[in-house]
């Protein structure tokens, strides 16, 4: 068996995939909860929602954006990755559906329609995640046009020498506002969507599961190398 390939020919598999999609979305479920907090936390510090348009250092708007983008980039993987060698719950159902299809017994009822169209989404927005899309340099180009247009006394053409890089110093309020909503939004569906596999695995497993967490103190070293070796060597 090769590292990049992990079979799902009896249930047995498919219990072993399953719990592991639960288990690390759990995990990470928590950290994006507790980044929304924080972020919610500074809102109501810095009094935000009553002065929208107060500006805010950028730094600490990119310190939050950072935070729950790379959450929810796992989580959309997690979710909604259907590309050949994924670890997902997209994955594991549309595998699942063709093996149930061919006679295989797993006890999985067919997935709600609610919840195909959530994986349906999760998998457009992960698609849209980890690529720069060709519409936002289109969208750059004609805000540039648009200013040139507005200001021609300050900005008369796009130059192509020097290439100037643009810094902000300040976000509007609204911004972080914005972030929270949406972020929220996002933690809302990842979690109906953890529901939805504990529901499968219960099904699997042919009784209710229990989640269960295990404090420990720290992870052994050897171990933290030895998962990021097979991975990505």
């Amino acid at each position: 068996m090769t590292r990049n390939v992990f079979p799902l020919v009896n249930k047995d598999d498919f219990i072993y995939y399953l719990r592991d999609i639960i288990d690390t979305t759990a995990r990470y479920l928590t950290r994006y909860k507790r980044y929304i907090e924080e972020l919610k936390k500074f809102i109501m510090e810095q009094d935000l929602e009553n002065d929208p348009i107060k500006k805010v250092s950028n730094q600490t708007y990119e310190d939050f954006f950072d935070k729950t983008r790379h959450v929810q980039t796992v989580l959309l993987n997690l979710i909604g990755d259907k590309s050949k060698q994924s670890l997902s719950y997209n994955k594991f159902r549309e595998i699942a559906d063709k093996r149930i299809a061919n006679g295989l017994d797993l006890n999985l009822s067919k997935l709600p329609d609610d919840s195909r169209k959530a994986l349906n989404q999760f998998n457009n927005w992960r698609n849209l995640n980890l690529h720069i899309p060709l519409s936002f340099l289109s969208a750059t180009r004609e805000l540039a046009k648009k200013r040139i247009a507005e200001e021609p006394n300050k900005y008369t053409h796009i130059p192509d020498n020097p290439i100037f890089i643009t810094q902000y110093e300040h976000q509007y309020a609204e911004l972080f506002i914005d972030m929270w909503k949406r972020s929220m939004e996002f933690y809302s569906l990842a979690r109906k969507m953890h529901q939805q596999m504990k529901k499968d695995y219960s099904r699997l497993i042919g009784e209710s599961v229990e989640i269960t967490i295990d404090r420990q103190d720290i992870m052994k070293l050897a171990d933290h190398y030895h998962i990021n070796d097979e991975v990505f060597n």
